[in-house]
């Protein structure tokens, strides 16, 4: 049961890309913006995971190990924002 439902939530690789490179450009943006290097505040394999998943909820996206703690915690909205738009 629970692989059919991943099966279900599955993103397609080209949505999954289009995540990935949506996140990576609101991670350098918000590390230009603060001056930090763009890893300190999300590493690629968080990026990847979000993306991924592609949650839809802010429960969901707080689930992902590692966001709560990561840089884009404060653009959670953005983040569910590029799934969304991503997902079409």
């Amino acid at each position: 049961k629970q692989k059919l439902q991943e099966t279900l939530n599955a993103v397609p690789p080209q949505v999954e890309r289009r995540i990935f490179m949506k996140l990576q450009e609101l991670r350098q943006k918000k590390a230009i913006k603060e001056r930090i290097p763009p890893y300190t505040v999300a590493g690629n394999t968080l990026l990847k995971t979000i993306a991924q998943q592609a949650p839809t909820t802010p429960a969901t996206l707080d689930a992902i190990l590692g966001f709560r703690s990561s840089g884009l915690k404060d653009e959670a909205e953005q983040v569910l924002a590029i799934i969304a738009e991503a997902r079409g």
